[in-house]
C-alpha cells in the first residue's frame, strides 16, 4: 500500500509539472481519488481564454501522460500578475561530461522567467552522477530563490517499479531556524539523471515558501 501511495503521489506531481508548462498556467493542483484524477484546479494569468486553457490541459495530459480527463473536472482561476502565487522552478536542461574518473554535471532550471545554471563535479560512478545531478539542481535553486537557505543531498535511491524506475532523493534544508529533512521522487522513464534532478526539486518545491520565511 505504501508503494502504491508513493506511485500515485509521484504520478500526480509529474502531471502537475506537465500542466504547469502550459502557457499562462501559474500553478496547478490535482486531486486523485479512486485510482483516477477527480479534480484539476489551475491558477492562471488573465492573458488567455479559460476555455482554451482547459483544452490545452486536456491535450497535454493525454499526450504527455496518456490520461483522459473530462473538461468538467478542470477548474480555472485567473489572477492578475500582481497577485500571482509562487511558481515552482522547472528543470530545463541536464548535461553530463566526463573525463577519466571525473564527471561534471551542469543543470539549468527556470524560475520566474529566468534561467539559473549550476555545475558540480565528482567521481564518475553512475550512482554518484545521480547525486551530482541532484546537488547541481539544488545549487541552481539556491541561486534562483531570494532566501538564506542551503540544501544538501543526503541520499539518492533508485527503486525498480514494473517497467520503469523510481528515483528518490533525500535532502536536508538548512536555514537560520534549523534543519528540515525532505524527500522527493520522480519516475526515471529511461533517464535516471534527469529523474534525480526532478526528484530533488520535488523534495523542496512543496515546502519552499515555508522554508524561505
Amino acid at each position: 500500500m505504501a508503494i502504491e501511495k508513493s506511485l500515485n503521489e509521484n504520478l500526480v506531481a509529474e502531471m502537475e509539472d506537465v500542466i504547469n508548462q502550459v502557457d499562462g498556467v501559474l500553478s496547478s493542483r490535482i486531486i486523485w481519488a479512486e485510482e483516477e484524477i477527480s479534480e484539476v484546479h489551475v491558477l492562471s494569468s488573465k492573458g488567455r481564454n479559460p476555455k482554451q486553457l482547459v483544452r490545452d490541459i486536456e491535450t497535454v495530459l493525454q499526450v504527455r501522460g496518456g490520461i483522459n480527463v473530462d473538461h468538467k473536472k478542470i477548474s480555472i482561476a485567473q489572477v492578475s500578475q500582481g497577485k500571482q502565487s509562487f511558481i515552482r522552478p522547472k528543470l530545463t536542461n541536464v548535461n553530463v561530461e566526463s573525463a577519466n574518473i571525473t564527471a561534471v554535471v551542469r543543470v539549468s532550471i527556470k524560475h520566474e522567467e529566468e534561467t539559473f545554471t549550476a555545475e558540480v563535479e565528482g567521481a564518475k560512478s553512475e550512482k554518484n552522477v545521480l547525486r551530482l545531478a541532484a546537488q547541481a539542481t539544488l545549487v541552481a535553486l539556491e541561486q534562483a530563490i531570494s532566501a538564506d537557505i542551503r540544501f544538501a543531498v543526503d541520499q539518492v535511491m533508485v527503486m525498480p517499479v514494473e517497467m520503469s524506475q523510481l528515483v528518490s532523493v533525500s535532502v536536508t534544508a538548512v536555514t537560520s531556524a534549523g534543519e528540515d529533512n525532505l524527500l522527493g521522487s520522480a519516475y526515471a522513464r529511461g533517464n535516471a539523471r534527469e529523474a534525480a534532478c526532478k526528484a530533488a526539486l520535488d523534495a523542496v518545491n512543496r515546502r519552499l515558501l515555508r522554508l524561505a520565511e
